[in-house]
């Protein structure tokens, strides 16, 4: 009995320093496609995909701000979406996808929302529009759609980080990775959300810093999974949060694919501090790596890039993650995680 009870405890330490010894593979010669060499803008804002199709938000752009690109035959459908005060015009929008198919654009200082379904078929292209109104929620800066009943907009300025809305009720759900509450929550919980469709994983990741969320879908209520959050340097002053001079920043942005949850953010091993800025939107100071990990936020490889990435997106079908890269211009290129 006490030769089993110590061949026990020898395999639980073996496998304690098992894990502690795992290196996490850094891959320098990732293989990747163009999908679009060039794309004239000031600075793309918002990416997204679905069936195909790739959404690129122009930023600085009043009239067809949002440009729909075929990954297939790598070439532009169309664009569409306008600035303005008309009545199906936009003051701030933003993006999220329509949960059968389409972009739904709304706007967070007018009631209104529309779904532009984009179909290219045998090379003929056609977008049709679908206006609703759907009332107005304080201090929204993501939104992202579960299923045809169930919406979840961002609002870090909150006393919880998700507002879940149904077509009879809205509810406030979910955590921040303090308990004690602040005043310039806005601020400071500003992020990615993102929604697996396929394995009904909600991930939610903090731009300030490092913070990531993992939260599953069930039974019409979002329930917390996993937590990424290391140790951040803050204090509290008069209500506000203030971030020490040591803390990084999280991940610029997010993308789901079928296996993994991947982070755009700066690999300090590889590239580096981050230099200081030689001019306004210096984009040579991006990073150029992207973290790969799994849905229980164990990361499983570190993509250096050769040059400098800003948006990314992901197809929840397969493991290809899209992205903006500048190289030298802003381009959209296609990486497979698997290769």
């Amino acid at each position: 009995m006490r030769n089993i009870n110590l061949l026990i405890i020898i395999l639980i330490l073996f496998n304690s320093c098992s894990k502690k010894k795992r290196t996490v593979q850094r891959i320098s010669d990732q293989k990747y496609t163009v999908v679009i060499d060039s794309i004239f803008t000031q600075m793309p804002g918002t990416l997204l995909y679905q069936d195909g199709i790739v959404y690129w938000h122009d930023a600085f752009s009043a009239d067809s701000f949002m440009h729909a690109i075929d990954v297939v035959n790598n070439k532009e459908i169309c664009s569409f979406g306008k600035i303005g005060d008309g009545p199906q015009e936009f003051v701030s929008p933003l993006f999220s996808l329509a949960p059968s198919k389409g972009l739904c654009v709304n706007d967070i200082q007018k009631d209104i929302e529309i779904l532009y379904d984009v179909k290219n078929n045998n090379n003929i292209s056609s977008i049709s529009e679908s206006v609703k109104q759907w009332g107005v929620i304080k201090d929204v800066t993501s939104i992202v759609r579960i299923g045809e009943k169930h919406t979840v907009y961002l609002c870090p300025s909150s006393y919880k980080p998700f507002t879940l809305r149904t077509d009879k009720e809205t509810i406030q759900v979910g955590k921040f990775p303090f308990s004690n509450g602040i005043a310039n929550g806005y601020d400071m919980y500003q992020g990615n959300v993102a929604y697996n469709s396929n394995n009904g994983c909600l991930v939610y990741n903090i731009i300030r810093f490092p913070y990531t969320a993992v939260y599953k879908f069930v039974d019409g209520n979002l329930i917390l999974e996993k937590e990424l959050k290391p140790e951040i340097d803050y204090s509290v002053s008069d209500g506000e949060m203030k971030l020490g001079n040591k803390t990084s920043s999280g991940a610029m942005e997010i993308a789901l694919t079928k296996d993994y949850i991947v982070l755009l953010q700066r690999d300090e091993e590889v590239e580096g501090k981050r230099p200081e800025a030689k001019r306004p939107r210096d984009m040579s100071i991006l990073p150029h790596s992207l973290y790969v990990y799994d849905y229980n936020l164990d990361l499983i490889k570190i993509i250096n890039m050769p040059f400098p990435l800003l948006r990314l997106c992901g197809d929840k079908e397969n493991n290809t993650v899209y992205a903006v890269g500048i190289n030298p211009e802003f381009m959209i290129f296609s990486t497979d995680l698997n290769s």
